[in-house]
């Protein structure tokens, strides 16, 4: 094989998108997108397995490994990652098609995040199989509760896992015009800011006593947030403290998220809210207690990486105008990287997840399935010049 093959099938594709998406399978609760996927991975000659992480994090069945050998084991396996739970339920999901877009009649999500790119991969190995391509060996994990913080990724069993790189499409990006080459770090940081005094009871009988609200008040007018530099948000969106509407609150809590696609410039801001919350609370007689805690680690890859290589492979045998990016969302790939997987996001065709409005492109839908199959391609056809 010289070249990169590709015979869509487009209307395959859109059928099985929309039965794909119709079938329930919120956070916790896969198991039947799971026994689906089961039992078409079987029909393609795969070998599925499951791990128990759902025994660790909770729900009704574990993370979905599903092996093929291919035709050439000469050549290290692609791995493709997706997540099979949905943000919320999907029942009765009634599937609309117009002006050139699949969204949902406005009752549900339409959840191709990421059900959009669960089709794609198996639409896509059905194409190489189909046309008899040569390929090597190919690996698919399909992730339980992504959507609670990459809870089924995060506990994956090593054991089970052939691939050393692989591709994961959630993103909001269109199939293979973006191509995440980096991702943002992102840790949680959760604040506690306490007054002088352990309580200050009725606020008729205290009038001198100090309200941690005011302190915090002062805290979120000195702190940066939103834009802080090219690199790097932060945001504070939670609050809570007091214990009745006549009580001065002695404390409140606030909880918030920085992002940074470097480091250094993340810790730079980590320790300025630090820094920040003790000064503003030691101002008043206080004290502030600030606890980081990761979310996950970000990358970045070098344009010779051969998961870049090969995803400008894919695009260009496509003819699709494709970008490299930086993101600061988090996906499967940032948890598949603390298990040693030399992962990536991509985009994957979806818009306004999380919402009654979602939708994907038809465009998106059809070419999905072909750059799968491309992509197959173009990894077997980099490692065969390799060697």
């Amino acid at each position: 094989m010289d070249k990169i093959m590709n015979r869509p099938n487009n209307e395959r594709m859109l059928s099985r998108f929309i039965e794909i998406a119709g079938i329930p399978g919120e956070s916790k609760n896969e198991l039947k997108i799971a026994e689906y996927l089961k039992s078409e991975y079987e029909s393609l000659g795969f070998t599925v397995k499951f791990d128990k992480a759902n025994e660790i994090i909770g729900g009704n069945i574990g993370n979905l490994y599903a092996y093929w050998e291919g035709v050439d084991q000469t050549v290290p396996p692609i791995l493709f990652s997706c997540h099979m739970d949905t943000i919320f339920p999907v029942h009765d999901l009634n599937v609309v098609i117009e002006d050139g877009k699949v969204h949902s009649d406005g009752k549900t999500i339409l959840g191709c995040d990421d059900r959009g790119a669960v089709a794609a991969y198996l639409e896509g190995i059905k194409m190489i199989q189909e046309t008899n391509v040569t390929c090597g060996p190919i690996e698919v994990i399909c992730s339980i509760s992504e959507q609670r913080g990459l809870l089924g990724a995060r506990n994956l069993d090593n054991s089970l896992v052939h691939a050393k790189d692989g591709y994961v499409f959630d993103h909001d990006g269109d199939y293979g015009k973006q191509i995440v080459y980096w991702n943002g770090y992102s840790y949680y940081v959760d604040i506690e800011i306490f007054g002088p005094q352990k309580q200050n009871g009725h606020f008729v009988l205290n009038t001198g006593a100090t309200n941690a609200f005011v302190i915090a008040a002062d805290f979120l007018k000195s702190v940066k947030l939103g834009d802080v530099d090219e690199y790097t948000k932060a945001n504070l969106g939670l609050i809570n403290g007091g214990e009745g509407r006549t009580i001065v609150p002695a404390s409140v809590k606030l909880e918030g998220n920085v992002r940074s696609l470097t480091k250094e410039n993340l810790d730079k801001q980590l320790s300025h809210i630090k820094d920040i919350a003790e000064s503003v609370a030691g101002g008043y007689g206080g004290h502030a207690v600030v606890e980081i805690r990761k979310s996950f680690d970000g990358y970045k890859l070098e344009e010779n990486n051969p998961l870049i290589q090969c995803a400008i492979m894919a695009s260009t045998a496509l003819d699709i105008e494709y970008h490299l990016e930086e993101t600061m969302g988090g996906a499967d790939a940032n948890a598949l990287r603390e298990h040693g997987i030399n992962a990536m996001t991509m985009g994957s065709g979806f818009q306004l997840i999380h919402t009654t409005d979602e939708y994907v492109t038809l465009d998106n839908l059809y070419v999905s399935g072909p750059y799968i199959s491309a992509l197959i391609q173009a990894w077997y056809l980099f490692h065969k010049k390799m060697t």
